[in-house]
């Protein structure tokens, strides 16, 4: 649903750039389609990349989400620790990109079907 969701907002974007575009020249409707381009563009990569998103983010560790934002709400309040945090983060990045490729891939369980046989009971 949510794939389908920014296929819908993307192209939706860009027909509002195109009509926006085509409808007058004033600085108000350039600023909308602008905008409108912008927004349809992204939606549409999103649409194109999201089954590889959704793959890299069940691969991502949950801690390394917590530290971006925690990171981000940090250089939102003060701008000075933006050269604390970004070095920080590329070393995670890389230390965790270092145990991904270090680490042998997990085996696969069979899948297997256990018959059991069927007992015979005696008959009487």
């Amino acid at each position: 649903m949510r794939r389908h969701l920014c296929g819908i907002l993307g192209v939706g974007s860009l027909i509002g750039w195109v009509v926006l575009l085509l409808s007058g020249t004033n600085e108000t409707s350039l600023a909308f389609s602008g905008a409108c381009l912008k927004a349809g563009l992204i939606f549409t990569a999103l649409w194109l990349a999201y089954p590889q998103l959704e793959s890299l983010i069940d691969r991502t560790p949950k801690w390394f989400f917590y530290a971006l934002v925690g990171g981000l709400c940090a250089v939102a309040i003060r701008r000075e620790l933006l050269f604390l945090v970004v070095p920080v983060i590329i070393v995670f990045l890389i230390l965790e990109g270092w145990k991904w490729i270090m680490t042998p891939p997990k085996k696969r369980a069979k899948s297997t079907v256990k018959r059991t046989a069927k007992k015979k009971r005696p008959t009487e």
